[in-house]
């Protein structure tokens, strides 16, 4: 500006008594200090690009107060320093968020990617609150299986055959799992632990878990179609059901966890699992899987059960009934159906004292 239209301004301000005023540079720093703690708080927990529209809508808010207090109060706010803080708040705090929540996330994804289905896990990246790392109290269903004469099997098969056919068998039983959303424990040989209902809460675990022991049926008829031959019988895999609370979260030491779930409702499934010998059945689930506490019955009609016996396991003091999941009700002889309507109430009771 010239020196003319300077001293033209200087007598302008003196005639209308019209003049302007810096804001204090104290009152800008205190400002500026208030105004990054509150956006970084904002920023941190916030989404993200809500963070971002509210960068954009102070800007806008920002700039309109400027206009309006140098119009009409005169005051000369300066615009670089407050949004220049502002952009570096959401910057710094952007950063912070990505190598946390990376961090984190990636650590949920090598950690649960073995145990559930991706979408499970996607879930969880999503939402972390789902998820409590470290041990929890849930209500769930565990299922234990197994291959019936294994060692048998075992033997006939050399080592590479033997690796091969397991690896067939685990992976089909494991995709049906996650495919109705369980978690896997671990395998143990032959054998496959799993829950349902954790550690992304579930409240249709029961059927989840009937449907699956179902489909699991399925599968290893087809497993035996194609084993068959090689293996010098039939694929029978035995599953045991139970419902209840256990608890749940990585537990071992820091050198290595699992995922696991530990609780007497893990054991009783465990049982189960092996008392399908017992009453020659393939599917067996106590009777907390097929009613529920002030509810009443939870299985679905479409599926078939029959009740095979009041139960009493080793170290148990009451007896529990067990039922048998015979199968969906569309693929049964109408006859066999109409026969386990008709049968006797079960008073006998039966004391397994071994696995």
């Amino acid at each position: 500006m010239p020196g003319v239209e300077i001293h033209a301004n200087i007598l302008n301000q003196l005639f209308t008594k019209q003049f302007y005023y810096h804001v204090p540079k104290n009152i800008i720093l205190v400002f500026m200090i208030i105004a990054g703690v509150l956006f970084s708080l904002a920023f941190l927990h916030g989404s993200i690009w809500r963070s971002v529209a509210a960068v954009f809508a102070f800007t806008i808010l920002f700039g309109l107060l400027i206009i309006v207090s140098f119009n009409k109060l005169g005051l000369i706010i300066p615009f670089v320093p407050l949004e220049g803080s502002m952009i570096a708040t959401l910057g710094t705090a952007l950063g912070y968020r990505f190598v946390t929540e990376g961090k984190q996330k990636r650590f949920i994804k090598s950690v649960f990617a073995k145990y559930v289905p991706p979408s499970v896990v996607d879930k969880m990246i999503a939402n972390p609150k789902l998820l409590t790392l470290g041990g929890e109290q849930r209500e769930i269903t565990a299922m234990f299986t197994d291959i019936a004469s294994f060692t048998t099997i075992s033997e006939r098969l050399d080592p590479k055959t033997l690796v091969s056919f397991l690896n067939d068998y685990l992976d089909k039983l494991t995709r049906i799992i996650f495919k109705y959303g369980g978690t896997l424990d671990k395998y143990e040989g032959d054998a496959i632990i799993s829950f349902f209902g954790a550690p992304i809460e579930c409240e249709n675990h029961r059927e989840s878990a009937l449907r699956a022991a179902i489909e699991m049926q399925k599968a290893c008829a087809e497993i035996s179609d194609k084993w068959r031959a090689i293996c010098g019988r039939d694929i029978v895999t035995r599953i045991g059901l139970n419902s209840g609370p256990v608890v749940v979260g990585n537990m071992g030491s820091d050198l290595r966890f699992d995922y696991t779930a530990i609780g007497d409702a893990m054991n009783l499934a465990s049982r189960l699992e092996g008392a399908n010998k017992h009453f020659d059945t393939r599917i067996l689930a106590s009777s907390a899987v097929i009613y529920e506490k002030n509810e009443g019955l939870k299985c679905p009609s479409d599926i078939v059960i029959r009740a095979i016996a009041l139960v009493k396991v080793k170290g148990k003091t009451e007896a529990v009934k067990v039922f048998e999941i015979v199968g969906l009700k569309d693929e049964i002889d109408p006859a066999i159906i109409e026969k386990i309507k008709n049968q006797p109430e079960l008073k006998e009771v039966v004391e397994l004292t071994s696995k």
